[in-house]
Protein backbone atom coordinates (compact mmCIF):
# COMPACT_ATOMS: atom_id res chain seq x y z
CA UNK A 1 0.00 0.00 0.00
CA UNK A 2 2.99 2.26 0.72
CA UNK A 3 4.42 1.65 -3.01
CA UNK A 4 1.27 2.09 -4.37
CA UNK A 5 0.16 5.66 -2.51
CA UNK A 6 4.03 6.80 -3.39
CA UNK A 7 3.34 6.22 -7.38
CA UNK A 8 -0.20 7.87 -6.84
CA UNK A 9 1.26 11.18 -5.24
CA UNK A 10 4.14 11.09 -7.65
CA UNK A 11 2.13 10.97 -10.94
CA UNK A 12 -0.15 13.51 -9.32
CA UNK A 13 2.81 16.01 -8.42
CA UNK A 14 3.63 15.25 -12.47
CA UNK A 15 0.43 16.30 -13.31
CA UNK A 16 0.11 19.27 -11.72
CA UNK A 17 3.65 20.48 -12.49
CA UNK A 18 3.10 19.48 -16.86
CA UNK A 19 -0.11 21.46 -16.13
CA UNK A 20 1.74 24.81 -14.97
CA UNK A 21 4.65 24.58 -17.30
CA UNK A 22 1.46 23.99 -20.15
CA UNK A 23 -0.46 26.92 -18.81
CA UNK A 24 3.00 29.38 -18.60
CA UNK A 25 3.73 28.41 -22.35
CA UNK A 26 0.51 29.37 -24.64
CA UNK A 27 0.30 27.68 -27.80
CA UNK A 28 -0.44 30.47 -30.88
CA UNK A 29 -3.56 28.91 -32.96
CA UNK A 30 -3.51 30.00 -36.84
CA UNK A 31 -6.61 29.83 -38.60
CA UNK A 32 -6.55 27.66 -41.46
CA UNK A 33 -9.02 29.18 -43.83
CA UNK A 34 -12.59 29.19 -45.22
CA UNK A 35 -15.68 28.96 -43.13
CA UNK A 36 -15.79 27.08 -40.06
CA UNK A 37 -16.34 26.62 -36.14
CA UNK A 38 -13.98 27.94 -33.54
CA UNK A 39 -14.68 24.38 -32.24
CA UNK A 40 -13.36 22.41 -34.86
CA UNK A 41 -9.91 20.76 -34.40
CA UNK A 42 -9.41 20.67 -37.49
CA UNK A 43 -9.61 24.05 -38.67
CA UNK A 44 -6.64 24.92 -36.74
CA UNK A 45 -3.01 24.66 -37.48
CA UNK A 46 -2.09 23.35 -34.49
CA UNK A 47 -5.30 20.24 -34.58
CA UNK A 48 -6.03 21.39 -30.70
CA UNK A 49 -9.14 23.98 -29.74
CA UNK A 50 -8.01 26.58 -27.93
CA UNK A 51 -8.11 26.29 -24.92
CA UNK A 52 -7.84 29.57 -21.76
CA UNK A 53 -4.02 31.07 -22.11
CA UNK A 54 -3.90 30.44 -26.14
CA UNK A 55 -3.22 33.16 -28.68
CA UNK A 56 -5.32 32.91 -32.01
CA UNK A 57 -4.27 34.06 -35.16
CA UNK A 58 -7.00 34.31 -38.04
CA UNK A 59 -5.86 35.13 -41.36
CA UNK A 60 -8.28 34.71 -43.75
CA UNK A 61 -11.88 32.94 -43.84
CA UNK A 62 -14.40 33.21 -41.08
CA UNK A 63 -14.81 31.90 -37.85
CA UNK A 64 -17.30 31.43 -35.97
CA UNK A 65 -18.58 30.70 -32.25
CA UNK A 66 -21.74 28.92 -32.85
CA UNK A 67 -24.66 29.45 -30.53
CA UNK A 68 -24.84 28.12 -27.28
CA UNK A 69 -20.67 27.18 -27.35
CA UNK A 70 -17.95 28.97 -25.56
CA UNK A 71 -14.53 30.10 -26.81
CA UNK A 72 -11.77 31.09 -24.43
CA UNK A 73 -8.42 32.82 -25.62
CA UNK A 74 -5.38 35.08 -24.09
CA UNK A 75 -5.49 37.20 -27.63
CA UNK A 76 -7.15 37.01 -30.74
CA UNK A 77 -5.48 38.63 -34.05
CA UNK A 78 -7.75 39.32 -36.80
CA UNK A 79 -6.32 39.76 -39.80
CA UNK A 80 -7.31 41.75 -42.88
CA UNK A 81 -10.23 40.28 -45.10
CA UNK A 82 -10.87 37.69 -42.20
CA UNK A 83 -13.87 38.16 -40.12
CA UNK A 84 -14.21 36.76 -36.44
CA UNK A 85 -17.97 36.25 -35.30
CA UNK A 86 -19.95 35.51 -32.31
CA UNK A 87 -23.00 33.93 -33.17
CA UNK A 88 -26.75 34.80 -30.89
CA UNK A 89 -26.06 32.92 -27.34
CA UNK A 90 -22.37 32.25 -28.01
CA UNK A 91 -19.79 33.88 -25.88
CA UNK A 92 -15.97 34.66 -26.03
CA UNK A 93 -13.59 34.86 -22.33
CA UNK A 94 -10.79 36.35 -22.86
CA UNK A 95 -8.27 36.52 -19.96
CA UNK A 96 -4.83 37.92 -18.52
CA UNK A 97 -3.62 39.59 -21.53
CA UNK A 98 -0.25 40.76 -20.62
CA UNK A 99 1.69 42.64 -23.13
CA UNK A 100 -0.42 43.17 -26.18
CA UNK A 101 -4.78 43.47 -27.52
CA UNK A 102 -6.88 41.30 -26.39
CA UNK A 103 -8.39 41.40 -29.31
CA UNK A 104 -6.76 43.08 -32.45
CA UNK A 105 -9.11 43.62 -35.33
CA UNK A 106 -7.98 44.71 -38.82
CA UNK A 107 -10.21 42.68 -40.48
CA UNK A 108 -14.48 42.27 -39.33
CA UNK A 109 -15.14 41.34 -36.16
CA UNK A 110 -18.77 40.62 -34.96
CA UNK A 111 -20.41 40.38 -31.75
CA UNK A 112 -23.59 39.15 -31.60
CA UNK A 113 -23.20 37.10 -28.63
CA UNK A 114 -21.25 37.78 -25.33
CA UNK A 115 -17.52 38.62 -25.46
CA UNK A 116 -15.76 39.10 -22.11
CA UNK A 117 -12.27 40.78 -21.56
CA UNK A 118 -10.83 40.88 -18.34
CA UNK A 119 -7.26 41.60 -16.83
CA UNK A 120 -5.47 43.43 -19.47
CA UNK A 121 -2.06 44.57 -18.59
CA UNK A 122 1.30 45.82 -20.14
CA UNK A 123 4.79 44.86 -20.22
CA UNK A 124 7.45 47.28 -21.02
CA UNK A 125 7.14 50.15 -22.68
CA UNK A 126 3.90 48.57 -24.66
CA UNK A 127 0.85 50.07 -24.38
CA UNK A 128 -1.95 48.05 -25.26
CA UNK A 129 -5.54 48.54 -25.69
CA UNK A 130 -8.17 45.44 -24.41
CA UNK A 131 -9.90 45.98 -28.16
CA UNK A 132 -7.87 47.95 -30.71
CA UNK A 133 -10.33 48.07 -33.89
CA UNK A 134 -8.58 49.41 -37.68
CA UNK A 135 -11.79 47.77 -39.72
CA UNK A 136 -14.98 47.29 -39.15
CA UNK A 137 -16.65 46.01 -35.46
CA UNK A 138 -19.96 45.70 -34.95
CA UNK A 139 -22.09 44.69 -31.87
CA UNK A 140 -25.13 43.35 -32.40
CA UNK A 141 -28.88 44.36 -31.04
CA UNK A 142 -28.66 41.15 -29.00
CA UNK A 143 -24.57 40.98 -28.28
CA UNK A 144 -22.86 42.34 -25.35
CA UNK A 145 -19.35 42.93 -24.89
CA UNK A 146 -17.89 43.63 -21.58
CA UNK A 147 -14.67 45.06 -20.51
CA UNK A 148 -13.23 44.60 -16.61
CA UNK A 149 -9.77 45.44 -15.46
CA UNK A 150 -7.62 47.44 -18.64
CA UNK A 151 -4.41 48.60 -17.60
CA UNK A 152 -4.84 51.18 -20.26
CA UNK A 153 -7.64 52.29 -22.87
CA UNK A 154 -9.99 49.82 -23.17
CA UNK A 155 -11.26 50.41 -26.33
CA UNK A 156 -8.82 51.97 -28.81
CA UNK A 157 -11.47 52.84 -32.18
CA UNK A 158 -9.24 54.04 -35.67
CA UNK A 159 -12.08 52.40 -38.13
CA UNK A 160 -15.69 51.70 -37.95
CA UNK A 161 -17.53 50.77 -34.94
CA UNK A 162 -21.38 50.39 -34.61
CA UNK A 163 -22.91 49.26 -31.72
CA UNK A 164 -26.72 48.38 -31.40
CA UNK A 165 -26.12 45.86 -28.22
CA UNK A 166 -24.95 46.87 -24.93
CA UNK A 167 -21.26 47.84 -24.01
CA UNK A 168 -19.72 47.99 -20.95
CA UNK A 169 -16.85 49.28 -19.80
CA UNK A 170 -15.24 49.07 -16.28
CA UNK A 171 -11.90 49.29 -13.66
CA UNK A 172 -9.85 50.69 -16.62
CA UNK A 173 -6.88 53.44 -16.71
CA UNK A 174 -6.50 56.15 -19.29
CA UNK A 175 -9.80 56.12 -21.86
CA UNK A 176 -12.72 54.04 -21.38
CA UNK A 177 -13.10 54.59 -25.52
CA UNK A 178 -10.47 56.67 -27.59
CA UNK A 179 -12.13 57.23 -30.84
CA UNK A 180 -10.76 58.65 -34.03
CA UNK A 181 -12.60 57.64 -36.62
CA UNK A 182 -16.09 56.68 -36.78
CA UNK A 183 -18.16 55.19 -34.04
CA UNK A 184 -21.81 54.76 -34.18
CA UNK A 185 -23.88 53.61 -31.02
CA UNK A 186 -27.87 52.71 -31.28
CA UNK A 187 -27.56 50.53 -28.00
CA UNK A 188 -26.33 51.32 -24.43
CA UNK A 189 -22.59 52.35 -23.36
CA UNK A 190 -22.03 52.10 -19.51
CA UNK A 191 -18.18 53.40 -18.67
CA UNK A 192 -17.85 53.27 -14.86
CA UNK A 193 -15.32 52.61 -11.63
CA UNK A 194 -12.41 53.65 -13.19
CA UNK A 195 -8.88 52.27 -11.78
CA UNK A 196 -6.64 55.16 -10.31
CA UNK A 197 -4.74 56.93 -12.96
CA UNK A 198 -8.10 56.88 -15.48
CA UNK A 199 -8.62 60.59 -17.46
CA UNK A 200 -11.39 60.26 -19.59
CA UNK A 201 -14.82 58.31 -20.31
CA UNK A 202 -14.94 58.68 -23.82
CA UNK A 203 -12.29 60.16 -25.64
CA UNK A 204 -13.20 61.91 -29.13
CA UNK A 205 -11.47 62.90 -32.50
CA UNK A 206 -13.20 61.33 -34.94
CA UNK A 207 -17.08 61.16 -35.29
CA UNK A 208 -18.64 60.05 -32.75
CA UNK A 209 -22.64 59.64 -33.06
CA UNK A 210 -25.10 58.44 -30.44
CA UNK A 211 -28.14 58.15 -31.94
CA UNK A 212 -31.91 58.10 -31.01
CA UNK A 213 -32.31 54.99 -29.63
CA UNK A 214 -28.32 55.43 -27.77
CA UNK A 215 -28.11 55.78 -24.46
CA UNK A 216 -24.21 56.58 -22.91
CA UNK A 217 -24.04 56.57 -19.39
CA UNK A 218 -20.52 57.34 -17.38
CA UNK A 219 -19.29 58.01 -14.08
CA UNK A 220 -16.38 58.95 -11.93
CA UNK A 221 -14.43 60.71 -14.43
CA UNK A 222 -11.23 62.37 -12.70
CA UNK A 223 -10.61 64.40 -15.82
CA UNK A 224 -13.62 64.37 -18.45
CA UNK A 225 -16.68 62.60 -19.30
CA UNK A 226 -17.03 63.55 -22.87
CA UNK A 227 -13.72 64.46 -24.49
CA UNK A 228 -14.47 66.14 -28.10
CA UNK A 229 -10.62 67.16 -28.65
CA UNK A 230 -9.18 68.92 -31.94
CA UNK A 231 -11.38 70.48 -34.79
CA UNK A 232 -11.43 67.17 -36.67
CA UNK A 233 -13.69 66.00 -33.42
CA UNK A 234 -17.53 65.65 -33.68
CA UNK A 235 -20.53 64.69 -31.48
CA UNK A 236 -23.68 63.99 -32.91
CA UNK A 237 -26.67 63.56 -30.18
CA UNK A 238 -29.81 62.29 -31.33
CA UNK A 239 -30.11 59.86 -27.78
CA UNK A 240 -29.57 60.44 -23.76
CA UNK A 241 -25.87 61.22 -23.00
CA UNK A 242 -25.79 60.92 -19.02
CA UNK A 243 -22.41 62.09 -16.88
CA UNK A 244 -22.16 61.88 -13.19
CA UNK A 245 -19.60 63.28 -10.76
CA UNK A 246 -16.97 63.68 -13.71
CA UNK A 247 -14.52 66.53 -12.86
CA UNK A 248 -15.62 68.57 -16.43
CA UNK A 249 -18.85 66.53 -17.86
CA UNK A 250 -18.36 67.45 -21.51
CA UNK A 251 -15.19 68.79 -23.12
CA UNK A 252 -15.55 70.64 -26.56
CA UNK A 253 -12.79 71.96 -28.56
CA UNK A 254 -14.42 70.51 -31.91
CA UNK A 255 -17.92 70.42 -32.46
CA UNK A 256 -20.91 69.18 -30.49
CA UNK A 257 -24.75 69.32 -32.12
CA UNK A 258 -27.38 67.87 -29.84
CA UNK A 259 -30.54 67.17 -32.02
CA UNK A 260 -34.50 67.70 -31.34
CA UNK A 261 -34.67 64.62 -29.33
CA UNK A 262 -31.38 65.02 -27.80
CA UNK A 263 -30.58 65.31 -24.27
CA UNK A 264 -27.04 65.91 -22.14
CA UNK A 265 -27.04 65.75 -18.63
CA UNK A 266 -24.13 66.25 -16.55
CA UNK A 267 -24.95 66.28 -12.90
CA UNK A 268 -22.34 66.64 -9.58
CA UNK A 269 -19.36 67.67 -12.10
CA UNK A 270 -15.98 68.49 -9.91
CA UNK A 271 -15.61 71.84 -11.88
CA UNK A 272 -17.54 72.37 -14.86
CA UNK A 273 -20.72 70.64 -16.44
CA UNK A 274 -19.68 72.05 -20.44
CA UNK A 275 -16.80 73.76 -21.40
CA UNK A 276 -16.96 74.78 -24.67
CA UNK A 277 -14.27 76.16 -26.64
CA UNK A 278 -15.52 75.64 -30.35
CA UNK A 279 -18.66 74.91 -31.79
CA UNK A 280 -21.71 73.78 -29.46
CA UNK A 281 -25.18 73.54 -31.23
CA UNK A 282 -28.55 72.69 -29.11
CA UNK A 283 -31.26 71.76 -30.26
CA UNK A 284 -32.98 69.51 -28.14
CA UNK A 285 -32.48 69.97 -24.23
CA UNK A 286 -29.02 69.93 -22.15
CA UNK A 287 -29.24 70.30 -18.34
CA UNK A 288 -26.18 70.58 -16.14
CA UNK A 289 -27.44 70.30 -12.12
CA UNK A 290 -25.37 70.81 -9.15
CA UNK A 291 -21.77 71.82 -10.40
CA UNK A 292 -19.32 72.34 -7.59
CA UNK A 293 -18.35 75.38 -9.50
CA UNK A 294 -19.85 76.70 -12.53
CA UNK A 295 -22.20 75.38 -14.90
CA UNK A 296 -21.32 76.10 -18.43
CA UNK A 297 -17.83 77.80 -19.81
CA UNK A 298 -18.38 79.02 -23.15
CA UNK A 299 -14.72 80.89 -25.14
CA UNK A 300 -16.25 79.47 -28.29
CA UNK A 301 -19.63 79.66 -30.10
CA UNK A 302 -22.67 78.42 -27.92
CA UNK A 303 -26.62 78.65 -29.90
CA UNK A 304 -29.42 77.61 -27.75
CA UNK A 305 -32.35 76.49 -29.72
CA UNK A 306 -34.01 74.25 -28.04
CA UNK A 307 -33.42 74.05 -24.33
CA UNK A 308 -31.02 75.03 -21.49
CA UNK A 309 -31.34 74.53 -17.84
CA UNK A 310 -28.35 75.71 -15.13
CA UNK A 311 -29.10 74.50 -11.57
CA UNK A 312 -27.33 74.88 -8.65
CA UNK A 313 -24.34 75.76 -9.52
CA UNK A 314 -22.49 76.29 -6.49
CA UNK A 315 -20.37 79.20 -8.35
CA UNK A 316 -21.37 81.12 -11.67
CA UNK A 317 -23.90 79.54 -13.85
CA UNK A 318 -22.81 80.70 -17.36
CA UNK A 319 -19.75 82.21 -18.06
CA UNK A 320 -19.49 83.87 -21.47
CA UNK A 321 -15.48 84.66 -21.72
CA UNK A 322 -14.53 87.80 -23.82
CA UNK A 323 -13.54 85.03 -27.29
CA UNK A 324 -17.71 83.50 -26.39
CA UNK A 325 -20.80 84.28 -29.01
CA UNK A 326 -23.58 83.18 -27.04
CA UNK A 327 -26.88 82.90 -29.01
CA UNK A 328 -30.49 82.38 -27.16
CA UNK A 329 -33.60 81.40 -29.33
CA UNK A 330 -34.68 78.65 -27.05
CA UNK A 331 -35.35 78.40 -23.38
CA UNK A 332 -32.39 79.28 -20.84
CA UNK A 333 -33.37 78.66 -17.03
CA UNK A 334 -31.35 79.55 -14.82
CA UNK A 335 -31.81 78.39 -10.86
CA UNK A 336 -29.86 78.24 -7.43
CA UNK A 337 -26.79 79.51 -8.49
CA UNK A 338 -25.03 82.93 -6.49
CA UNK A 339 -24.63 84.54 -10.26
CA UNK A 340 -26.29 83.68 -13.37
CA UNK A 341 -24.41 84.77 -16.06
CA UNK A 342 -20.78 86.57 -16.08
CA UNK A 343 -20.41 87.92 -19.86
CA UNK A 344 -17.07 89.55 -21.41
CA UNK A 345 -18.35 88.60 -24.92
CA UNK A 346 -21.50 88.69 -26.88
CA UNK A 347 -24.40 87.66 -25.42
CA UNK A 348 -27.83 87.97 -27.44
CA UNK A 349 -31.23 86.58 -26.36
CA UNK A 350 -33.19 86.91 -30.01
CA UNK A 351 -36.90 87.29 -30.12
CA UNK A 352 -37.85 83.82 -29.97
CA UNK A 353 -35.69 83.31 -27.02
CA UNK A 354 -36.65 83.33 -23.58
CA UNK A 355 -34.14 83.43 -20.16
CA UNK A 356 -35.73 82.71 -16.81
CA UNK A 357 -33.97 83.55 -13.79
CA UNK A 358 -36.92 83.46 -11.91
CA UNK A 359 -35.73 80.92 -9.15
CA UNK A 360 -32.16 82.51 -8.55
CA UNK A 361 -31.07 83.14 -5.25
CA UNK A 362 -32.25 86.14 -3.81
CA UNK A 363 -29.84 89.74 -3.56
CA UNK A 364 -27.09 87.89 -5.87
CA UNK A 365 -26.31 88.76 -9.50
CA UNK A 366 -28.56 86.94 -12.24
CA UNK A 367 -26.08 88.82 -14.74
CA UNK A 368 -22.93 90.22 -14.80
CA UNK A 369 -22.00 91.76 -18.39
CA UNK A 370 -18.77 93.06 -19.84
CA UNK A 371 -19.20 92.96 -23.00
CA UNK A 372 -21.97 92.95 -25.32
CA UNK A 373 -25.77 91.86 -23.93
CA UNK A 374 -28.21 92.16 -27.03
CA UNK A 375 -31.94 91.27 -25.70
CA UNK A 376 -35.03 91.09 -27.90
CA UNK A 377 -37.40 89.77 -25.17
CA UNK A 378 -38.43 89.76 -21.34
CA UNK A 379 -36.23 88.61 -18.76
CA UNK A 380 -38.22 86.70 -15.89
CA UNK A 381 -37.49 87.14 -12.52
CA UNK A 382 -41.11 86.99 -11.15
CA UNK A 383 -39.98 85.07 -8.18
CA UNK A 384 -36.80 87.10 -7.20
CA UNK A 385 -36.95 90.26 -6.11
CA UNK A 386 -33.55 90.73 -5.23
CA UNK A 387 -32.02 89.72 -9.09
CA UNK A 388 -29.62 92.14 -10.09
CA UNK A 389 -28.38 93.01 -13.63
CA UNK A 390 -24.72 94.65 -13.51
CA UNK A 391 -23.68 96.33 -16.24
CA UNK A 392 -20.35 97.20 -17.07
CA UNK A 393 -20.09 96.98 -20.89
CA UNK A 394 -22.44 97.94 -23.57
CA UNK A 395 -26.34 96.60 -23.87
CA UNK A 396 -28.82 96.22 -26.80
CA UNK A 397 -32.45 96.23 -25.05
CA UNK A 398 -34.33 95.78 -28.77
CA UNK A 399 -38.17 95.87 -27.08
CA UNK A 400 -37.61 97.98 -23.54
CA UNK A 401 -38.24 94.83 -21.94
CA UNK A 402 -35.34 94.58 -19.98
CA UNK A 403 -35.71 94.26 -15.96
CA UNK A 404 -36.02 97.49 -14.08
CA UNK A 405 -33.03 96.11 -11.48
CA UNK A 406 -30.22 96.93 -13.44
CA UNK A 407 -27.17 98.85 -12.02
CA UNK A 408 -25.80 100.39 -14.52
CA UNK A 409 -22.49 101.62 -15.18
CA UNK A 410 -21.54 102.06 -19.41
CA UNK A 411 -23.98 102.32 -22.27
CA UNK A 412 -27.65 100.81 -22.79
CA UNK A 413 -28.87 101.37 -25.99
CA UNK A 414 -32.71 100.77 -26.31
CA UNK A 415 -35.60 99.96 -28.68
CA UNK A 416 -33.36 100.23 -31.82
CA UNK A 417 -36.63 99.17 -33.78
CA UNK A 418 -38.81 101.63 -32.72
CA UNK A 419 -37.91 104.59 -30.55
CA UNK A 420 -34.41 104.73 -30.09
CA UNK A 421 -32.88 105.91 -27.55
CA UNK A 422 -28.85 106.07 -26.71
CA UNK A 423 -27.20 105.78 -23.28
CA UNK A 424 -30.51 105.95 -21.21
CA UNK A 425 -29.85 104.39 -18.13
CA UNK A 426 -31.16 102.59 -15.37
CA UNK A 427 -30.80 103.60 -11.51
CA UNK A 428 -27.54 105.46 -12.63
CA UNK A 429 -27.44 109.46 -12.68
CA UNK A 430 -24.29 109.71 -14.00
CA UNK A 431 -24.41 110.64 -17.85
CA UNK A 432 -22.84 107.46 -19.78
CA UNK A 433 -21.55 109.68 -22.31
CA UNK A 434 -19.23 111.94 -20.18
CA UNK A 435 -15.68 111.15 -20.62
CA UNK A 436 -15.05 112.76 -17.28
CA UNK A 437 -16.86 109.45 -16.01
CA UNK A 438 -16.05 106.60 -18.57
CA UNK A 439 -13.13 106.18 -21.04
CA UNK A 440 -15.81 105.51 -24.02
CA UNK A 441 -15.59 107.26 -27.40
CA UNK A 442 -19.15 107.67 -28.79
CA UNK A 443 -18.67 108.43 -32.83
CA UNK A 444 -21.52 109.52 -34.92
CA UNK A 445 -21.51 108.82 -38.31
CA UNK A 446 -23.37 108.38 -41.67
CA UNK A 447 -23.89 105.55 -43.22
CA UNK A 448 -23.62 106.25 -47.03
CA UNK A 449 -20.32 108.72 -46.39
CA UNK A 450 -18.52 106.28 -43.88
CA UNK A 451 -17.01 109.51 -42.38
CA UNK A 452 -17.69 112.12 -39.85
CA UNK A 453 -20.59 114.19 -41.14
CA UNK A 454 -21.43 116.21 -38.00
CA UNK A 455 -20.68 116.81 -34.15
CA UNK A 456 -22.66 115.04 -31.13
CA UNK A 457 -23.19 117.30 -27.93
CA UNK A 458 -23.28 115.42 -24.35
CA UNK A 459 -25.06 117.58 -22.13
CA UNK A 460 -28.54 117.77 -24.81
CA UNK A 461 -27.49 114.39 -26.44
CA UNK A 462 -27.72 115.69 -29.80
CA UNK A 463 -26.32 115.58 -33.13
CA UNK A 464 -25.82 118.59 -35.42
CA UNK A 465 -24.87 117.35 -38.65
CA UNK A 466 -22.62 119.11 -41.93
CA UNK A 467 -23.28 120.01 -45.15
CA UNK A 468 -21.80 116.95 -46.46
CA UNK A 469 -24.99 114.90 -44.49
CA UNK A 470 -27.81 116.13 -47.15
CA UNK A 471 -29.99 113.64 -48.23
CA UNK A 472 -28.63 110.98 -45.70
CA UNK A 473 -31.33 108.80 -44.60
CA UNK A 474 -30.00 107.18 -41.90
CA UNK A 475 -27.10 107.62 -39.13
CA UNK A 476 -25.05 105.07 -37.91
CA UNK A 477 -23.87 104.93 -33.95
CA UNK A 478 -20.36 103.67 -33.26
CA UNK A 479 -19.45 103.00 -29.52
CA UNK A 480 -16.37 101.39 -28.69
CA UNK A 481 -14.54 100.32 -25.13
CA UNK A 482 -11.25 101.14 -24.93
CA UNK A 483 -10.37 98.48 -21.87
CA UNK A 484 -11.91 95.90 -23.98
CA UNK A 485 -11.94 96.16 -27.47
CA UNK A 486 -16.02 95.91 -27.84
CA UNK A 487 -17.16 98.14 -30.92
CA UNK A 488 -20.58 97.93 -31.76
CA UNK A 489 -22.66 99.72 -35.13
CA UNK A 490 -25.90 100.57 -34.82
CA UNK A 491 -27.90 101.91 -37.57
CA UNK A 492 -30.77 104.44 -37.02
CA UNK A 493 -33.73 105.28 -39.93
CA UNK A 494 -34.88 109.55 -39.66
CA UNK A 495 -38.05 109.81 -41.06
CA UNK A 496 -36.82 112.24 -43.89
CA UNK A 497 -33.79 112.41 -45.61
CA UNK A 498 -31.31 115.65 -43.82
CA UNK A 499 -32.44 118.56 -46.34
CA UNK A 500 -29.37 120.90 -48.10
CA UNK A 501 -28.84 123.93 -45.23
CA UNK A 502 -26.67 126.66 -44.87
CA UNK A 503 -23.65 127.15 -42.29
CA UNK A 504 -25.73 129.20 -39.82
CA UNK A 505 -28.94 127.01 -40.31
CA UNK A 506 -28.12 123.53 -39.13
CA UNK A 507 -30.75 121.37 -37.98
CA UNK A 508 -30.37 119.14 -35.13
CA UNK A 509 -31.82 115.99 -33.99
CA UNK A 510 -32.38 115.17 -30.66
CA UNK A 511 -31.98 111.15 -30.14
CA UNK A 512 -34.28 109.28 -27.64
CA UNK A 513 -37.35 111.40 -29.49
CA UNK A 514 -37.31 109.91 -32.95
CA UNK A 515 -41.10 109.53 -34.12
CA UNK A 516 -41.76 105.76 -33.85
CA UNK A 517 -43.41 103.60 -37.31
CA UNK A 518 -46.09 102.87 -35.14
CA UNK A 519 -48.06 104.03 -31.20
CA UNK A 520 -49.09 102.36 -28.62
CA UNK A 521 -51.07 103.52 -25.81
CA UNK A 522 -52.03 103.62 -22.61
CA UNK A 523 -48.84 101.58 -21.65
CA UNK A 524 -49.40 99.42 -19.52
CA UNK A 525 -52.87 98.31 -20.61
CA UNK A 526 -56.17 97.28 -18.37
CA UNK A 527 -58.78 96.69 -21.14
CA UNK A 528 -58.03 98.84 -24.31
CA UNK A 529 -55.01 99.69 -26.24
CA UNK A 530 -54.95 101.87 -29.03
CA UNK A 531 -52.75 101.17 -32.17
CA UNK A 532 -51.56 104.07 -34.47
CA UNK A 533 -49.60 103.41 -37.74
CA UNK A 534 -47.45 106.46 -39.13
CA UNK A 535 -46.39 104.29 -41.90
CA UNK A 536 -48.76 103.58 -44.95
CA UNK A 537 -46.86 100.22 -45.87
CA UNK A 538 -48.16 98.54 -42.55
CA UNK A 539 -50.69 96.11 -43.49
CA UNK A 540 -51.27 93.79 -40.66
CA UNK A 541 -50.23 93.23 -36.85
CA UNK A 542 -49.84 89.94 -34.78
CA UNK A 543 -49.56 90.34 -30.91
CA UNK A 544 -47.05 87.78 -29.49
CA UNK A 545 -46.46 86.23 -25.85
CA UNK A 546 -43.31 86.19 -24.47
CA UNK A 547 -42.92 82.50 -25.50
CA UNK A 548 -43.20 83.17 -28.89
CA UNK A 549 -46.99 82.23 -29.42
CA UNK A 550 -48.93 84.35 -31.61
CA UNK A 551 -52.09 85.25 -29.76
CA UNK A 552 -53.82 87.82 -32.14
CA UNK A 553 -53.84 88.87 -36.08
CA UNK A 554 -55.31 92.40 -36.93
CA UNK A 555 -55.91 93.75 -40.71
CA UNK A 556 -54.72 97.45 -40.29
CA UNK A 557 -57.30 99.15 -42.53
CA UNK A 558 -57.43 102.44 -40.54
CA UNK A 559 -54.32 104.66 -39.22
CA UNK A 560 -56.22 104.09 -35.85
CA UNK A 561 -57.36 101.35 -34.16
CA UNK A 562 -58.60 100.12 -30.68
CA UNK A 563 -57.95 96.38 -29.78
CA UNK A 564 -59.93 95.15 -26.85
CA UNK A 565 -57.35 93.11 -24.22
CA UNK A 566 -59.17 89.49 -23.35
CA UNK A 567 -59.36 88.72 -19.97
CA UNK A 568 -57.59 85.02 -20.36
CA UNK A 569 -54.49 87.14 -21.36
CA UNK A 570 -52.27 87.38 -18.28
CA UNK A 571 -50.44 90.22 -16.88
CA UNK A 572 -46.80 90.85 -18.39
CA UNK A 573 -45.05 92.09 -21.28
CA UNK A 574 -46.54 91.46 -24.87
CA UNK A 575 -44.75 91.82 -28.42
CA UNK A 576 -46.63 93.88 -31.06
CA UNK A 577 -45.37 93.12 -34.91
CA UNK A 578 -46.11 95.36 -38.06
CA UNK A 579 -46.24 93.44 -41.45
CA UNK A 580 -46.63 94.42 -44.94
CA UNK A 581 -48.86 93.20 -47.60
CA UNK A 582 -45.76 90.55 -48.93
CA UNK A 583 -45.12 89.79 -45.14
CA UNK A 584 -41.99 91.83 -44.51
CA UNK A 585 -41.89 92.48 -40.77
CA UNK A 586 -41.85 96.49 -40.43
CA UNK A 587 -41.52 97.04 -37.00
CA UNK A 588 -42.20 95.92 -32.96
CA UNK A 589 -43.41 97.42 -30.20
CA UNK A 590 -43.88 95.95 -26.41
CA UNK A 591 -47.04 96.65 -24.28
CA UNK A 592 -47.69 95.66 -20.87
CA UNK A 593 -50.75 94.36 -19.05
CA UNK A 594 -51.04 95.15 -15.74
CA UNK A 595 -54.48 94.95 -14.10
Amino acid sequence: MKNNTSSINFFLTLFITLLFFSSSFATTHTWLGGVGSWHQAAKWDTGLVPIAGDEVIIPSGVCKIKPGQTGYAKGIEIQTGATFKIAQTGSLITDNTTDGTAIDNNGTCLILGHCVIQNVTYVGSSFPSAIENTNLLKVGINGSLTILDAEKTAFLNHGTTRNKGSISIEEFKDHGISNSNIFENEGSIIIDSPATGANVGINNSGSFTNNAEGTISISDMPLYGFNVFTTDGFLHNYGTLDVYFSNIGLLNTGEVYNYDDGIINIQHPLTTGIDNRDIFENEGHAQVYYSDNQGVYNEGNLNVIGSLYLIGSNGTALINTAAGTTLNSGLLTISGSPEGVNNSGLFTNQEEGFCDFSSNFNNHNDAFNLGVWVNFVDIAYPNNPGALFINYGIIEDRFDVLPTSILNQQIIIRRLSATLQVGVPFNNPIDVFSSSNFDIPVDWELSIFGGFAGTYDEPSNTFTPDAAAAGATELIISTEMISTGFSRNYTLKLDTPIAPFKTNDKPQFSFGQQISEIQLYPNPVVERLTFVKNDSEVAKFIIYNTNGQALKTVVCDQSSMDIEIPTKWADGFYILNTYSDSGKKLASQTFTIQR
